[in-house]
């Protein structure tokens, strides 16, 4: 029997890893959650107040000479690029590490280009901005009347573009398409809109969640009102005006360009991987000294040297709170820009991220300072993040701040359990199988004592999950750190919570969609299948050994060959599932390509859930038989209790509905 104990933990294995797979976010979209950690401050001074030092380039290079290349070795990134703009010009930019490590080539802070993945979005809201001030675009105006294709309506409202601009038009996350394996695959920006539009599934308005089809909508509405594709309008009227000579959206990139491209890396340790090929809102290439000219345009109210590529007063309503999903205790959507308060400072920014090149972008608007920071790496572990690390210490060096002391709640641990629960991110699938990636995505949030929470994969540098107090009626500040987190109900009185990234909130999951109520339902049904098939050679060797015989009816003879087949059938299905939603971490090939192997998939669980009436029909043969073992007749009826989890399991995630919009 050994052996069949070994071959049942590995289905475990597989069914485990089948609803624990990890997810990559789509190319463009937001970076994972920074971990962050107050060891890493500056000296303090006997107040508790870090001790400032003068933004200056002399001192910003020595604090930045002694910090980027550690960082580089530690997480395992070819190189970087940094740049601070104050008082209107460049304080400091430079390069470090290589852009292309075989050929020893060293980034440059003035020549070297970077995919810019999201931070791309900057240029589309200017744009959008732009075209306001000139009239051609009104914010609450139904978006259609811009199109030539229709956005159809929800909930009763049409999309706006104030709604693109803050991430709350409602549209639910997809990622076929944002990234391709080729330029020839590469679709018209008008034609991959008409054929990509994502379901609805928030009224417009009310519900952030971020969406890299919003801002590609947005970018054909500028196209559209302007006359120019949208490449040679961002030439025409942003690159050129601030004499941003290394920055294009083409892709392939112009020959004069081409070759200054830095090489994108997984980790430096493991060789350069192609171009990435994405759609508009993601695919600017730029260099840190042109996004200098970039930040000090928006510092200074949309003025750079002679040029005006904003007027004051739209630049200060784009920089200005217009969402907060949170109420006024926690940061919220500009237009485009998202707030990133920290050190007692309003600040605004951007982050993008494609599989390979990672990038921030901060203006603290009262200083009249930007910091822009690039990777061209993952790196290993939590590599990607190291650009965040600098800002926090960059923070801590030149606007040091004293956290204030947290104010006594008079219920703190009745708060705490009131918003225990599991929790999902608005910025999710719903309409397509990528609904069951709502499985991994689910957040904890677990009282801990003493009325402090914490937040499940929200940790520190050290791994450990971070804890939070009460500072205000469900408003928590993390214990020794600035972040927050803010509960409250929305329209639907869904309770529900905010964090410091406000282009997104999570909300808490039912009963019938909490993750371990789906792995009780789901993991033992499995277990039950792989042994349902494993045993039944081993049955009937038993059965030959002693002699004893099999079913003698023709009848329950097939329905014992039918039961296993549909078993195996299930098992198949999801071991399937598994294998397409594995494809996610190469996004370039989750595109139209996998359509055929999607249907004839879901054909196959399609073919499970009706076999679940013959494991129904063999359990009621099996209790009608006087002259079964009780063992038999009860192993029966599990397993069609088993397929009947089965085929529950697989409508509610919305594995075997044919949508082909993901």
């Amino acid at each position: 029997m050994s052996w069949v104990f070994n071959i049942s933990f590995v289905m475990l294995f597989l069914a485990m890893a089948l609803v624990a797979i990890d997810r990559h976010k789509p190319a463009g979209g937001q970076a994972e959650r920074p971990p962050t950690d107050a060891s890493s401050r500056d000296q303090t001074d006997a107040s508790g107040v870090v001790e400032k030092h003068e933004l200056t380039s002399v001192d910003i290079e020595s604090f930045l000479d002694g910090l980027i290349p550690l960082q580089l070795r530690t997480h395992d990134i070819a190189g970087a690029a940094i740049a601070v703009v104050k008082d209107g010009r460049i304080l400091f930019a430079k390069g470090y590490g290589y852009s292309d490590l075989e050929k020893r080539v060293p980034v440059s802070a003035g020549d070297t280009l970077f995919r810019l993945g999201s931070v791309s979005k900057l240029f589309i809201w200017t744009a959008v901005m732009q075209q306001v001030e000139q009239g051609r675009i009104e914010l609450d105006r139904d978006i259609n009347e811009y199109l030539d294709f229709r956005i159809p309506l929800a909930y009763g409202a049409p999309v706006t573009m104030r709604d693109l601009m803050t991430h709350t038009a409602g549209f639910e996350e997809v990622g076929k398409d944002n990234m391709v394996p080729g330029g020839t695959q590469l679709q018209s920006l008008r034609d991959y809109l008409r054929t990509h539009i994502p379901a609805r599934i928030f009224p417009p308005g009310q519900t952030v969640a971020y969406s890299n089809y919003g801002s590609n909508l947005a970018a054909y509405v500028v196209q559209r009102v302007s006359g120019e594709p949208f490449n040679q309008y961002a030439r025409n009227h942003i690159f050129m005006p601030l004499r941003m000579m290394h920055s294009t959206f083409a892709q392939p990139l112009p020959p004069e360009l081409a070759p200054l491209l830095s090489k994108g890396y997984r980790a430096a340790s493991h060789g350069p991987r192609d171009f990435e090929w994405l759609q508009t809102s993601g695919n600017l290439s730029s260099s840190a000294q042109d996004m200098c000219s970039f930040m000090i345009a928006h510092l200074r109210n949309g003025k750079f040297g002679n040029s005006q590529i904003l007027q004051p007063q739209t630049a200060e309503l784009m920089h200005a709170r217009q969402f907060a999903p949170g109420g006024p205790n926690t940061d919220a959507m500009a237009f485009g820009f998202w707030e990133e308060s920290r050190n007692g400072r309003r600040i605004i920014g951007h982050g993008g991220d494609t599989r390979l090149f990672h990038t921030k972008l901060h203006l603290i608007l009262d200083a009249d300072v930007g910091l822009f920071t690039v990777i061209n790496s993952r790196g290993n572990g939590r590599g990607h993040h190291a650009e965040l690390l600098v800002f926090d210490q960059f923070l801590d060096r030149y606007f040091p701040y004293k956290i204030p002391a947290a104010p006594k709640m008079a219920n703190p641990q009745s708060d705490a359990n009131q918003v225990a629960g599991s929790y999902l991110t608005t910025r999710r699938a719903e309409r397509s199988f990528l609904r069951i990636m709502g499985l991994q995505d689910q957040m904890a949030v677990v009282p801990r004592g003493d009325g402090r929470i914490s937040i499940e994969h929200i940790n520190a540098l050290t791994g450990e999950p971070k804890q939070f107090e009460e500072i205000g009626p469900l408003l928590y500040r993390e214990i020794n750190g600035q972040d927050k987190v803010e509960f409250h109900r929305n329209a639907n009185h869904q309770l529900e919570f905010s964090e410091d990234w406000p282009v997104w909130v999570y909300q808490r999951v039912g009963f019938w969609d909490n993750k371990n109520v789906n792995y009780w339902i789901i993991l033992p049904s499995l277990i039950l299948m792989a042994l349902a098939i494993l045993a039944w050679p081993y049955l009937a060797l038993v059965r030959w050994w002693y002699g004893a015989s099999i079913p003698s009816k023709p009848r329950d003879k097939l329905l014992l060959v039918l039961t296993r087949l549909v078993c195996l059938i299930d098992l198949g299905f999801l071991l399937g599932i598994y294998q397409l939603l594995a494809k996610t971490e190469v996004p370039e090939h989750f595109g139209p390509n996998l359509d055929p192997w999607i249907i004839s998939l879901q054909l196959v669980g399609w073919v499970g859930m009706l076999g679940t009436v013959i494991l129904i029909l063999n359990a009621v043969s099996s209790c009608q038989d006087k002259a079964r073992w009780i063992g038999t007749k009860t192993a029966d009826v599990t397993l069609a209790m088993s397929a009947i989890a089965f085929t529950w399991f697989v409508w509610h995630w919305n594995l075997v509905n044919f949508v082909l919009h993901f």
